[in-house]
């Protein structure tokens, strides 16, 4: 049996191990280490640009992130905690461009507008209210709304067509929106990892178990093929995707008690007819059913030639990932 030790073990090469690991190398640059996947390949799952709408949450379009307080007034501090999470996420990836880390950022990011779009009275009035309060900010400045079915076709033309004209519908634009690539961007993020030393990447291991041992460290049971490879560690992060909340029960920490997961029932549609992917440029996000899960809901989104999209509890998505 193989015997590793190292400072950090990230299970998982997504998006949250690639971008932790980075930190880590540039906080402690002295530190090792060990990233290990189950998959042969980075960015294989979640982070994959057709199975990601690649949204750069900046709290443009996310109604759910601006409900209407006790008065009846959008409340906005969610939304301009988030944005100001996203424009960190930005001032990062260009520093490590600027560093020579990261290669262009146009390799990765793509501006695309960012739209909400709702129907009926009460949810026209809502979102105009919701727009008038956001365009004051700095942060959202040249947010634009339109109930008017002729702007509305110029903005969105495939979610326009064959509606009725004396429909009740509206919709904000925001341009300067962004659609991220997290497939590109962990596998350059990594790219650049295995260049530093201390930094070791493990393709097709698989971590079967976990425990804190007595003196506080870890031990991880990883399985690569027949091979067994056990690592010692004194921290462990788990961005496992869907195998995170297996390995967080194993672990037997107190804060892991009380969280489960349920099914969500899904499909995602995949489009590459250009001449219809070529007609839509932007990300249609619109208002959750009651009774929806918390979350974002988006409707159609595109960018690139590729279209892909699920259709879930929420109203369908159909998105374009940069192929």
């Amino acid at each position: 049996m193989e015997r590793i030790q190292a400072d950090a073990v990230l299970v998982g090469a997504g998006i949250m191990g690639a971008t932790l690991a980075t930190l880590l190398q540039q906080l402690e640059p002295g530190l090792t280490v060990l990233i290990v996947e189950r998959l042969g390949r980075v960015a294989a799952e979640s982070s994959a640009a057709l199975n990601n709408a690649g949204t750069g949450h900046g709290a443009n379009c996310e109604l759910n992130y601006t409900p209407m307080d006790s008065r009846g007034r959008p409340d906005l501090r969610k939304a301009l905690a988030i944005n100001g999470g996203y424009e960190q996420s930005l001032q990062f990836w260009a520093a490590l461009v600027e560093q020579g880390a990261l290669g262009s950022p146009g390799t990765f990011l793509h501006q695309a507008p960012h739209y909400s779009l709702v129907w009926g009275e009460d949810d026209v009035a809502a979102l105009a209210q919701r727009q008038q309060s956001m365009a004051a900010l700095p942060q959202f400045a040249g947010m634009a709304f339109s109930r008017d079915h002729g702007a509305l076709r110029d903005w969105l033309p495939l979610v326009m067509e064959g509606r009725p004209a004396g429909e009740v519908m509206a919709a904000t634009r925001y341009g300067r929106g962004t659609d991220v690539d997290f497939g590109a961007l962990t596998e350059s993020l990594v790219t650049w990892l295995q260049r530093q030393p201390g930094v070791e990447l493990r393709l097709n291991h698989g971590v079967r178990r976990l425990n804190r041992r007595s003196d506080g460290r870890w031990r991880l049971d990883v399985d690569h093929g027949r091979k067994r490879v056990q690592v010692d560690s004194p921290f462990v992060f788990l961005g496992a995707g869907g195998g995170t909340l297996l390995l967080l029960q194993q672990a037997g920490l107190p804060e892991a008690r009380g969280y489960g997961g349920f099914p969500v029932s899904g499909q995602w549609l995949i489009c590459q007819t250009a001449p219809l992917v070529g007609r839509h440029w932007g990300k249609v996000y619109g208002r959750a059913p009651v009774g929806a899960p918390p979350c974002p809901c988006p409707i159609w989104t595109a960018v690139g030639s590729t279209a892909t999209g699920a259709c879930c509890s929420a109203p369908m998505r159909v998105s374009a990932a940069s192929s």
